[in-house]
């Protein structure tokens, strides 16, 4: 994808509506759980907006001090390299609610990382870090995902103001696949296949339908141009 979705929704907007005077263009950037960015958006009138967003800076949260692991065994959430979202919303004095589409480049991740002296139970099997070096956990989806957000913070009017927007992505074709590393003949081996497609089945089992869905919170700061 060559521009970001943010840019194509104001391009859309302005070209469709030569004899309408736009009233507020707002340009910013927000931070959220789909990563770092540019934030555009345009309102149509005083209650209907148009936006778009492009979350660029892939991220790696480190949620080892959360997630009471062993010694020496880490896990990180790997975001992917960009997010594109694009939608509309309504606007009223205090709260916003909106609806769009959301495109992801590659798929979110958890990666497990197993020091010296680590070990790791997959399935009805235990390895050490000689044998597995690690395991990855990736959420596989549809690139494409509706989402609705609901949020406060003003888009429709000139100068500096801060958002924030709280909601959902409905992923669709779900589905969580265990990948590990390690010496390469015990990864082929039948026993450990079979282990790492039961762990596969207990995290898929543990996580329900979270899978099927990505929370979106996010935070930002916008300047809008024009208006009344």
């Amino acid at each position: 994808m060559s521009r970001s979705l943010a840019a194509f929704i104001v391009l859309l907007v302005v070209n469709t509506s030569p004899a309408r005077a736009l009233q507020t263009v707002s340009l910013g950037a927000r931070a959220s759980t789909l990563g770092v960015g540019p934030d555009v958006s345009v309102s149509w009138n005083d209650w209907l907006i148009f936006h778009g967003s492009a979350s660029l800076l892939a991220l790696r949260v480190d949620l080892t001090p959360v997630s009471r692991l062993a010694d020496h065994l880490t896990v990180g959430l790997a975001l992917p390299k960009a997010f594109y979202t694009a939608g509309a919303a309504v606007e009223g004095s205090i709260f916003r609610f909106g609806a769009g589409v959301l495109y992801k480049h590659k798929d979110p991740r958890l990666e497990f990382v197993l020091g010296d002296g680590a070990g790791i139970d997959i399935g009805y099997g235990r390895y050490t870090a000689l044998e597995v070096s690690d395991l990855t956990a990736t959420l596989r989806s549809d690139a494409w995902a509706p989402y609705v957000v609901a949020g406060m913070g003003k888009h429709n009017a000139p100068g500096l103001d801060v958002f924030m927007d709280i909601g959902v992505a409905f992923l669709t074709d779900a589905e969580l696949v265990l990948v590990a590393e390690g010496e390469s003949a015990l990864l082929r081996s039948l026993r450990f296949r079979e282990n790492l497609g039961i762990e596969q089945g207990r995290f898929r089992k543990d996580l329900g339908n979270v899978v099927h869905y990505w929370p979106i919170i996010s935070f930002g700061i916008r300047y809008g141009l024009g208006g009344r």
